[in-house]
Protein backbone atom coordinates (compact mmCIF):
# COMPACT_ATOMS: atom_id res chain seq x y z
CA UNK A 1 0.00 0.00 0.00
CA UNK A 2 1.15 3.22 -0.94
CA UNK A 3 0.72 6.22 1.49
CA UNK A 4 -1.55 9.12 -0.69
CA UNK A 5 -2.59 12.24 0.70
CA UNK A 6 -6.82 12.01 1.35
CA UNK A 7 -8.58 14.75 0.35
CA UNK A 8 -10.06 16.64 3.21
CA UNK A 9 -6.50 15.47 5.31
CA UNK A 10 -7.33 11.82 5.52
CA UNK A 11 -4.51 9.72 5.42
CA UNK A 12 -4.11 6.10 4.24
CA UNK A 13 -2.46 3.62 6.91
CA UNK A 14 1.33 2.77 5.80
CA UNK A 15 1.65 -0.85 5.74
CA UNK A 16 5.15 -2.29 6.54
CA UNK A 17 6.17 -4.10 2.88
CA UNK A 18 6.02 -7.25 5.57
CA UNK A 19 2.59 -6.89 6.46
CA UNK A 20 1.27 -5.41 3.14
CA UNK A 21 2.62 -9.26 1.78
CA UNK A 22 0.70 -11.17 4.63
CA UNK A 23 -2.52 -8.67 3.91
CA UNK A 24 -2.35 -10.07 0.18
CA UNK A 25 -1.78 -13.71 0.91
CA UNK A 26 -4.79 -13.76 3.26
CA UNK A 27 -7.14 -11.78 1.34
CA UNK A 28 -6.18 -14.28 -1.68
CA UNK A 29 -7.21 -17.19 0.22
CA UNK A 30 -10.51 -15.34 1.24
CA UNK A 31 -11.12 -15.17 -2.67
CA UNK A 32 -8.65 -17.02 -4.02
CA UNK A 33 -8.37 -17.53 -7.78
CA UNK A 34 -10.29 -20.18 -10.09
CA UNK A 35 -11.88 -18.91 -13.14
CA UNK A 36 -12.58 -15.87 -11.63
CA UNK A 37 -10.08 -13.21 -10.18
CA UNK A 38 -8.87 -13.24 -6.53
CA UNK A 39 -9.25 -10.32 -4.47
CA UNK A 40 -5.99 -9.21 -5.55
CA UNK A 41 -6.32 -9.21 -9.14
CA UNK A 42 -9.59 -7.54 -8.35
CA UNK A 43 -7.45 -4.64 -6.53
CA UNK A 44 -9.40 -5.13 -3.27
CA UNK A 45 -6.16 -3.75 -2.32
CA UNK A 46 -6.51 -0.55 -3.61
CA UNK A 47 -10.18 -0.81 -1.80
CA UNK A 48 -8.74 -1.44 1.50
CA UNK A 49 -6.18 1.80 1.17
CA UNK A 50 -8.54 4.31 -0.28
CA UNK A 51 -10.78 3.14 3.12
CA UNK A 52 -8.09 2.66 5.48
CA UNK A 53 -8.32 6.83 5.67
CA UNK A 54 -11.70 7.05 5.81
CA UNK A 55 -14.49 4.28 7.09
CA UNK A 56 -12.27 1.64 7.98
CA UNK A 57 -9.57 4.06 9.59
CA UNK A 58 -10.72 3.18 12.82
CA UNK A 59 -11.18 -0.69 12.17
CA UNK A 60 -7.79 -0.50 10.89
CA UNK A 61 -5.88 1.60 14.39
CA UNK A 62 -8.02 -1.33 16.38
CA UNK A 63 -7.57 -4.37 15.17
CA UNK A 64 -6.50 -5.40 11.33
CA UNK A 65 -3.27 -3.81 11.75
CA UNK A 66 -2.38 -5.98 14.92
CA UNK A 67 -4.27 -8.87 13.63
CA UNK A 68 -1.97 -9.16 10.63
CA UNK A 69 1.38 -8.37 11.99
CA UNK A 70 0.31 -10.82 14.61
CA UNK A 71 -1.16 -13.55 11.94
CA UNK A 72 2.95 -13.32 10.40
CA UNK A 73 4.21 -14.22 14.43
CA UNK A 74 1.69 -17.26 14.40
CA UNK A 75 2.97 -18.14 10.93
CA UNK A 76 6.21 -18.34 12.56
CA UNK A 77 5.65 -20.08 15.26
CA UNK A 78 3.97 -22.78 14.07
CA UNK A 79 6.32 -23.01 10.44
CA UNK A 80 9.12 -21.36 10.92
CA UNK A 81 7.95 -18.96 8.04
CA UNK A 82 6.10 -15.97 6.99
CA UNK A 83 2.11 -16.25 6.38
CA UNK A 84 2.92 -14.99 2.69
CA UNK A 85 5.54 -17.98 1.96
CA UNK A 86 3.06 -20.60 3.41
CA UNK A 87 1.25 -22.80 1.05
CA UNK A 88 -1.82 -22.27 0.67
CA UNK A 89 -3.04 -25.57 2.01
CA UNK A 90 -0.95 -24.57 5.62
CA UNK A 91 -2.33 -20.77 5.28
CA UNK A 92 -6.22 -22.25 4.90
CA UNK A 93 -5.70 -24.58 8.36
CA UNK A 94 -4.05 -21.54 9.83
CA UNK A 95 -7.15 -19.22 9.09
CA UNK A 96 -9.62 -21.85 9.72
CA UNK A 97 -7.58 -21.84 12.90
CA UNK A 98 -7.52 -18.26 13.89
CA UNK A 99 -11.14 -18.10 13.16
CA UNK A 100 -12.00 -20.45 15.86
CA UNK A 101 -9.15 -19.27 17.91
CA UNK A 102 -7.08 -21.92 18.54
CA UNK A 103 -3.99 -19.66 18.35
CA UNK A 104 -0.92 -20.73 19.87
CA UNK A 105 1.22 -16.95 20.22
CA UNK A 106 -0.54 -14.21 22.55
CA UNK A 107 -3.05 -12.17 20.20
CA UNK A 108 -3.32 -8.77 21.20
CA UNK A 109 -6.82 -8.60 19.79
CA UNK A 110 -9.36 -11.08 19.06
CA UNK A 111 -8.34 -13.42 16.70
CA UNK A 112 -11.60 -14.76 15.37
CA UNK A 113 -12.89 -10.76 15.19
CA UNK A 114 -9.58 -9.76 13.20
CA UNK A 115 -10.51 -12.52 10.51
CA UNK A 116 -14.47 -11.63 10.57
CA UNK A 117 -13.83 -8.11 10.01
CA UNK A 118 -11.34 -8.78 7.50
CA UNK A 119 -13.41 -11.31 5.41
CA UNK A 120 -15.93 -8.47 5.67
CA UNK A 121 -13.59 -5.91 4.38
CA UNK A 122 -11.89 -8.22 1.54
CA UNK A 123 -15.83 -8.76 0.82
CA UNK A 124 -16.34 -5.17 0.05
CA UNK A 125 -13.98 -4.78 -1.99
CA UNK A 126 -14.56 -7.57 -4.35
CA UNK A 127 -18.10 -7.05 -4.38
CA UNK A 128 -19.08 -3.02 -4.16
CA UNK A 129 -18.67 -0.48 -6.57
CA UNK A 130 -15.74 2.02 -6.16
CA UNK A 131 -17.09 5.14 -6.53
CA UNK A 132 -18.02 5.19 -2.92
CA UNK A 133 -14.49 4.85 -1.93
CA UNK A 134 -13.36 7.69 -2.73
CA UNK A 135 -10.24 6.24 -5.06
CA UNK A 136 -12.22 8.45 -8.65
CA UNK A 137 -12.77 4.58 -9.64
CA UNK A 138 -16.19 4.29 -10.51
CA UNK A 139 -17.09 1.10 -10.81
CA UNK A 140 -15.78 -2.60 -9.75
CA UNK A 141 -12.85 -3.61 -12.08
CA UNK A 142 -14.03 -4.77 -14.91
CA UNK A 143 -17.14 -5.98 -13.53
CA UNK A 144 -16.17 -9.55 -13.33
CA UNK A 145 -17.11 -10.37 -9.62
CA UNK A 146 -20.41 -8.75 -10.67
CA UNK A 147 -20.35 -10.87 -13.79
CA UNK A 148 -19.88 -13.84 -11.58
CA UNK A 149 -22.81 -13.33 -9.54
CA UNK A 150 -24.95 -11.94 -12.48
CA UNK A 151 -25.66 -8.10 -11.41
CA UNK A 152 -26.79 -5.78 -13.46
CA UNK A 153 -25.43 -2.19 -12.44
CA UNK A 154 -28.57 0.41 -12.49
CA UNK A 155 -29.72 1.90 -16.05
CA UNK A 156 -28.41 5.65 -16.37
CA UNK A 157 -30.28 8.32 -14.03
CA UNK A 158 -32.44 10.43 -15.70
CA UNK A 159 -30.84 13.98 -16.86
CA UNK A 160 -32.18 17.04 -14.88
CA UNK A 161 -34.47 17.82 -18.09
CA UNK A 162 -36.21 14.48 -18.13
CA UNK A 163 -36.94 14.68 -14.58
CA UNK A 164 -40.48 16.15 -12.84
CA UNK A 165 -40.45 19.37 -11.14
CA UNK A 166 -40.53 19.17 -7.20
CA UNK A 167 -44.12 20.06 -6.30
CA UNK A 168 -44.92 22.68 -4.81
CA UNK A 169 -44.36 23.81 -1.03
CA UNK A 170 -45.51 26.23 1.50
CA UNK A 171 -43.84 28.12 4.22
CA UNK A 172 -44.73 27.65 7.47
CA UNK A 173 -46.24 31.04 7.70
CA UNK A 174 -47.88 30.89 5.16
CA UNK A 175 -49.96 27.72 6.51
CA UNK A 176 -53.74 28.62 7.15
CA UNK A 177 -55.02 27.91 10.32
CA UNK A 178 -57.50 25.16 9.92
CA UNK A 179 -57.59 22.68 6.77
CA UNK A 180 -60.18 19.78 6.54
CA UNK A 181 -57.67 16.86 6.63
CA UNK A 182 -53.73 17.14 7.40
CA UNK A 183 -51.80 14.55 6.09
CA UNK A 184 -49.05 14.18 7.87
CA UNK A 185 -45.47 11.99 5.84
CA UNK A 186 -45.85 12.76 2.13
CA UNK A 187 -44.78 9.11 1.19
CA UNK A 188 -46.53 6.45 -1.06
CA UNK A 189 -49.70 6.35 1.47
CA UNK A 190 -49.68 9.74 3.04
CA UNK A 191 -49.00 11.36 -0.85
CA UNK A 192 -51.98 9.34 -2.34
CA UNK A 193 -54.60 9.48 0.33
CA UNK A 194 -54.04 13.37 0.29
CA UNK A 195 -54.02 13.22 -3.25
CA UNK A 196 -57.69 11.76 -3.34
CA UNK A 197 -59.19 14.06 -0.14
CA UNK A 198 -58.06 16.66 -2.56
CA UNK A 199 -59.80 15.83 -5.39
CA UNK A 200 -63.32 15.10 -3.79
CA UNK A 201 -63.12 19.09 -3.02
CA UNK A 202 -61.34 19.27 0.42
CA UNK A 203 -58.52 21.36 2.06
CA UNK A 204 -55.75 19.39 2.57
CA UNK A 205 -52.67 20.07 4.36
CA UNK A 206 -49.59 17.34 3.74
CA UNK A 207 -46.45 17.45 5.85
CA UNK A 208 -43.25 16.45 4.86
CA UNK A 209 -40.55 16.41 7.24
CA UNK A 210 -37.35 16.27 5.08
CA UNK A 211 -37.43 17.81 0.63
CA UNK A 212 -37.67 16.57 -2.21
CA UNK A 213 -34.79 14.59 -3.81
CA UNK A 214 -33.57 14.51 -7.35
CA UNK A 215 -32.02 11.68 -9.04
CA UNK A 216 -28.58 13.51 -8.82
CA UNK A 217 -29.33 13.64 -5.05
CA UNK A 218 -29.44 10.19 -4.29
CA UNK A 219 -26.02 8.47 -5.43
CA UNK A 220 -25.30 5.21 -6.53
CA UNK A 221 -23.47 3.61 -3.13
CA UNK A 222 -23.41 0.10 -2.45
CA UNK A 223 -22.27 0.45 1.40
CA UNK A 224 -24.15 4.04 2.27
CA UNK A 225 -28.07 3.20 1.40
CA UNK A 226 -31.38 2.26 3.74
CA UNK A 227 -30.70 -1.30 2.10
CA UNK A 228 -27.13 -1.58 3.37
CA UNK A 229 -26.09 1.50 5.53
CA UNK A 230 -22.43 0.24 6.65
CA UNK A 231 -21.05 3.71 6.59
CA UNK A 232 -23.91 6.08 6.24
CA UNK A 233 -26.90 6.45 4.17
CA UNK A 234 -28.07 7.97 0.64
CA UNK A 235 -31.06 9.99 1.59
CA UNK A 236 -32.70 11.64 4.83
CA UNK A 237 -32.67 12.35 7.32
CA UNK A 238 -28.91 13.75 8.20
CA UNK A 239 -26.65 12.15 10.58
CA UNK A 240 -26.60 15.32 12.50
CA UNK A 241 -29.57 16.21 14.55
CA UNK A 242 -31.78 13.23 14.20
CA UNK A 243 -30.88 11.10 16.84
CA UNK A 244 -33.02 8.42 18.50
CA UNK A 245 -32.70 6.16 21.69
CA UNK A 246 -32.51 2.87 21.92
CA UNK A 247 -33.76 1.01 24.56
CA UNK A 248 -33.20 -2.73 25.76
CA UNK A 249 -34.61 -4.94 27.38
CA UNK A 250 -32.71 -4.77 30.29
CA UNK A 251 -33.27 -0.70 30.54
CA UNK A 252 -30.17 0.02 29.03
CA UNK A 253 -29.80 2.87 26.71
CA UNK A 254 -27.80 3.64 23.00
CA UNK A 255 -27.92 6.53 20.91
CA UNK A 256 -28.32 5.68 17.69
CA UNK A 257 -27.52 7.44 14.11
CA UNK A 258 -29.92 7.37 11.15
CA UNK A 259 -27.66 4.92 9.22
CA UNK A 260 -27.45 2.38 11.90
CA UNK A 261 -29.58 -0.61 11.61
CA UNK A 262 -31.27 -0.29 14.93
CA UNK A 263 -32.95 3.06 14.05
CA UNK A 264 -35.34 0.74 12.14
CA UNK A 265 -34.86 4.31 9.19
CA UNK A 266 -37.14 4.02 6.20
CA UNK A 267 -36.07 6.95 3.55
CA UNK A 268 -37.07 10.48 4.35
CA UNK A 269 -37.83 12.47 1.56
CA UNK A 270 -40.55 13.29 -0.31
CA UNK A 271 -42.39 10.10 -1.50
CA UNK A 272 -40.79 8.15 1.72
CA UNK A 273 -39.23 4.81 0.99
CA UNK A 274 -41.36 4.16 -2.14
CA UNK A 275 -39.72 7.39 -3.97
CA UNK A 276 -35.72 5.82 -3.13
CA UNK A 277 -36.79 2.10 -3.62
CA UNK A 278 -38.54 2.93 -6.71
CA UNK A 279 -42.15 1.63 -6.14
CA UNK A 280 -40.87 -1.94 -5.97
CA UNK A 281 -42.03 -4.82 -3.25
CA UNK A 282 -41.40 -8.27 -4.04
CA UNK A 283 -43.62 -10.91 -3.14
CA UNK A 284 -41.08 -14.05 -2.08
CA UNK A 285 -40.06 -16.63 -5.09
CA UNK A 286 -40.86 -20.14 -4.16
CA UNK A 287 -36.87 -20.79 -3.43
CA UNK A 288 -36.75 -18.27 -0.85
CA UNK A 289 -39.56 -21.05 0.87
CA UNK A 290 -36.64 -23.61 0.69
CA UNK A 291 -33.96 -21.42 2.10
CA UNK A 292 -33.20 -23.38 5.11
CA UNK A 293 -33.50 -26.72 3.10
CA UNK A 294 -30.11 -25.57 1.54
CA UNK A 295 -28.54 -24.47 4.76
CA UNK A 296 -27.88 -20.43 3.81
CA UNK A 297 -30.38 -19.10 6.38
CA UNK A 298 -29.58 -20.91 9.40
CA UNK A 299 -33.27 -20.30 10.24
CA UNK A 300 -33.16 -24.00 11.08
CA UNK A 301 -36.67 -24.63 10.04
CA UNK A 302 -38.67 -24.82 6.30
CA UNK A 303 -41.13 -22.48 4.71
CA UNK A 304 -44.12 -23.80 7.73
CA UNK A 305 -43.29 -20.89 9.30
CA UNK A 306 -44.00 -18.40 6.49
CA UNK A 307 -47.43 -16.91 6.03
CA UNK A 308 -48.98 -16.39 2.55
CA UNK A 309 -52.15 -14.81 1.75
CA UNK A 310 -52.86 -16.42 -0.79
CA UNK A 311 -50.70 -19.38 -0.98
CA UNK A 312 -52.47 -21.28 -4.02
CA UNK A 313 -51.76 -18.37 -6.15
CA UNK A 314 -48.53 -17.69 -5.18
CA UNK A 315 -45.69 -19.37 -7.83
CA UNK A 316 -44.76 -22.07 -5.47
CA UNK A 317 -48.15 -23.11 -4.61
CA UNK A 318 -49.45 -24.49 -1.86
CA UNK A 319 -46.54 -26.57 -1.71
CA UNK A 320 -45.26 -28.86 1.15
CA UNK A 321 -43.61 -28.39 4.28
CA UNK A 322 -40.05 -29.04 2.51
CA UNK A 323 -38.59 -28.79 -0.76
CA UNK A 324 -35.93 -30.10 -2.80
CA UNK A 325 -32.57 -28.29 -2.17
CA UNK A 326 -31.88 -25.11 -4.22
CA UNK A 327 -28.92 -25.00 -6.69
CA UNK A 328 -26.61 -22.22 -5.02
CA UNK A 329 -26.43 -19.17 -7.58
CA UNK A 330 -22.91 -18.38 -8.87
CA UNK A 331 -22.65 -15.85 -6.91
CA UNK A 332 -22.91 -17.99 -3.65
CA UNK A 333 -20.32 -20.24 -4.82
CA UNK A 334 -17.94 -17.54 -3.61
CA UNK A 335 -18.00 -19.54 -0.84
CA UNK A 336 -16.93 -22.53 -1.55
CA UNK A 337 -13.79 -21.04 -2.32
CA UNK A 338 -13.23 -20.41 1.07
CA UNK A 339 -11.85 -23.19 3.37
CA UNK A 340 -12.99 -24.78 6.54
CA UNK A 341 -14.97 -24.06 8.79
CA UNK A 342 -16.37 -20.41 6.87
CA UNK A 343 -17.38 -22.41 4.06
CA UNK A 344 -20.70 -22.09 4.93
CA UNK A 345 -22.87 -20.84 1.59
CA UNK A 346 -23.27 -17.41 0.79
CA UNK A 347 -26.27 -16.33 -1.36
CA UNK A 348 -27.59 -12.81 -2.15
CA UNK A 349 -30.35 -11.37 0.03
CA UNK A 350 -30.55 -12.34 3.79
CA UNK A 351 -27.98 -15.32 3.53
CA UNK A 352 -24.92 -14.97 5.63
CA UNK A 353 -21.25 -14.78 4.64
CA UNK A 354 -20.14 -17.61 6.73
CA UNK A 355 -20.32 -18.18 9.92
CA UNK A 356 -18.21 -14.91 11.18
CA UNK A 357 -19.91 -12.10 9.30
CA UNK A 358 -23.67 -11.57 8.80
Amino acid sequence: MTPPQRDGGERSFVLAPEVARVLTAAMDRIVPADEWPSASAADVGDYLEHQSGRDHASLWADLLLDGLRTLDIEADQRHRSSFAALSTAAQDRLLDDISADRTQVAWPVSAPAFFASLVRVVIEGYYTNRGNDGSGADDNRQRQSWDMIGYRASPRRPTASSESPPPASRRLDDVRGSYDAVVVGAGAGGGVAACILAESGLSVLLVERERWLRSADIPDDHLRNHRLPFYGHNTGPAEEGHPRVLVSRRGGERIMAPHELGYHNNAMTVGGGTRVYGAQAWRYPSGDFRAASCGCLGLGRSHRGLRLTHPAQHPSGPGSDSGPPMELSSGARVARRMPGRWRDPVSRGDCRLGRLVS
